[in-house]
């Protein structure tokens, strides 16, 4: 039998390509990586492939280095490809692909279809108005330097450190919409759109996954990995650590930070935005902030300092 999405150019039967499989096995470094593929080669037909799906500062960097740690040393590992070609050694090794959510209008171009076809798929959700405040941050280190001048940086930096000194006097909007002028064509109407659609593209593309599991943000960052580990059939621990390439993306390691960041005027702009996604993923319906709101520099104008030096 031909293992699913084998080209048929690869014409190899499932018994043929295990065949290869004690050369591989010798080259796994430990005996843990030996007993998981022994254990691969007994109960499923092709090895395990897994697809994590989210949008950017959801927490899919972490997710995917949590499933690397438990997964064999030689598995192939796809970080933001635009595609799953099939390669001959898939037939005995894990494949784990990390796949950013987003509509081709926003400049996504990732064929999407590829991934599905993938035996195990992971939906990544997360809290959106602790994603706005992220996104946010993530926007200014990652964009802005392209587009801006340093007297421009200077002044989204001094904006970052009153929100720092007195959250009450800035609005994460006044920020956003600061932000969005420095990058070409963006403004806080086409934004604000743009999240409306995003939010029913989603919901749309959730549909097409099939049989999946979805997890929380908020559930990695509590380290609760019980169904994640029934689903995939391994032993998922938590993440030891992400490379120095990707050292830059994780920010503050929590939840619920929003409360300290947003005002009223932000609530009223995001609020009719954002609540199809709270109920719809049974998150807390209550927008009510923290009464004394406290904006760590640490995770604010020292984090975009930081991630403006880790890429350029």
């Amino acid at each position: 039998m031909v293992p699913p999405s084998v080209p048929a150019n690869e014409n190899l039967n499932f018994q043929q390509s295990m065949g290869h499989f004690p050369s591989v096995l010798c080259r796994l470094k430990t005996i843990d990586e030996q007993d998981t593929m022994f254990s691969f080669r007994k109960t499923i037909s092709t090895p395990l492939r897994i697809a994590i799906f989210g949008r950017y500062k959801s927490g899919t960097t972490m997710l995917f280095y949590v499933i690397k740690d438990a997964l064999p040393s030689k598995s192939r590992l796809l970080f933001e490809e635009q595609q799953y070609t099939f390669r001959r050694r898939d037939q005995y090794l894990p494949v784990l692909a990390k796949v950013i959510l987003g509509e081709s209008e926003d400049g996504h171009d990732v064929d999407y279809e590829s991934f599905l076809a993938f035996e195990k798929r992971v939906y990544l959700i997360r809290d959106p108005r602790d994603w706005l405040v992220s996104g946010t941050l993530f926007l200014i280190s990652q964009h802005v330097t392209q587009h801006s001048n340093q007297q421009t940086i200077s002044s989204i930096l001094k904006l970052l450190r009153q929100k720092e000194a007195d959250s009450s006097s800035v609005a994460l909007v006044t920020i956003l919409e600061e932000t969005l002028k420095c990058l070409p064509g963006k403004s806080l109407a086409q934004t604000l759109d743009g999240l409306n659609r995003a939010m029913a593209w989603q919901f749309a593309f959730e549909k097409k996954l099939g049989d999946h599991i979805r997890v929380k943000y908020e559930d990695i960052i509590d380290n609760k990995y019980l169904a994640l580990s029934d689903y995939l059939g391994l032993s998922v621990k938590g993440c030891r650590g992400v490379d120095a390439a990707h050292s830059h993306v994780p920010r503050t390691g929590s939840y619920g930070n929003w409360r300290d960041w947003l005002l009223p005027q932000d609530v009223e702009l995001f609020q009719p935005i954002f609540d199809p996604f709270i109920r719809r993923y049974q998150y807390e319906t209550s927008w009510e902030v923290n009464p004394v709101q406290n904006v760590q520099a640490e995770y604010c104008s020292q984090y975009v300092e930081r991630t403006m030096r880790q890429s350029s």
